[in-house]
């Protein structure tokens, strides 16, 4: 039973990590009430992420510590991308209800461009804030960097969109008559656990800038 209470053991580790993860959801979930401040949220909570997933440390700082430091430092450029994450879905919204609005052909079509933008845009915009995270540059660069790094790192961009949907649909449309228990598992854990299986993809789609800048 030795390996159960090594404290540098396999098990004793991966109890740190869920611990991590779950600290920092919870910190996540709070940050984000006020909803003007989720970008920055989510950018704290990719570069925690990314530190639990390369089991690596941030000068000495934990993941909650690296969370609130990324939070501080990337606020207002997170905040400006969080407004046009929210300008993009908005114009997709009023676009959908132009779309739904036509009939015949002309509105087969246009449903069919308002499906290929919606992939494009949270194609893209998915990699934003963990981008933000990793390299700190300005709001412009890391939406165009975000948007390009989406098509050369193909496979790990559609990872990334499965990851979220999947975990959305087992804990609310799977048994939706568990919708507290869904609600608690976000609360708790949903949030991290997502993201930290996100940023394992985004870290292979970083490396490829990483490397081109060697």
């Amino acid at each position: 039973m030795g390996f159960l209470t090594d404290p540098n053991g396999f098990f004793m580790e991966l109890l740190r990590k869920i611990s991590d993860i779950v600290f920092c959801n919870v910190l996540f979930c709070v940050l984000c009430l006020p909803v003007v401040t989720a970008g920055a949220a989510m950018t704290g909570l990719a570069a925690a992420m990314q530190l639990i997933a390369e089991d690596r440390e941030d000068e000495g700082r934990s993941a909650l510590r690296v969370f609130l430091h990324t939070f501080k430092e990337h606020f207002l450029r997170a905040t400006l991308l969080w407004l046009f994450g929210l300008l993009g879905i908005a114009f997709l919204v009023l676009y959908s209800y132009t779309v739904n609005a036509m009939e015949g052909g002309a509105g087969h079509l246009y449903r069919i461009t308002f499906y290929a933008l919606v992939m494009v845009f949270f194609a893209g915009y998915q990699y934003v804030f963990p981008m933000l995270a990793r390299f700190g540059d300005g709001a412009g660069r890391t939406l165009r960097n975000a948007w390009l790094i989406s098509v050369a790192a193909l496979p790990w961009t559609l990872l990334g969109l499965v990851i979220p949907a999947a975990a959305v649909a087992l804990t609310f449309f799977l048994r939706p008559e568990r919708f507290g228990g869904a609600v608690f598992f976000w609360a708790i854990i949903g949030f991290g656990i997502t993201a930290y299986l996100n940023n394992l993809a985004y870290l292979k789609a970083f490396r490829k800038i990483e490397q081109g800048s060697e």
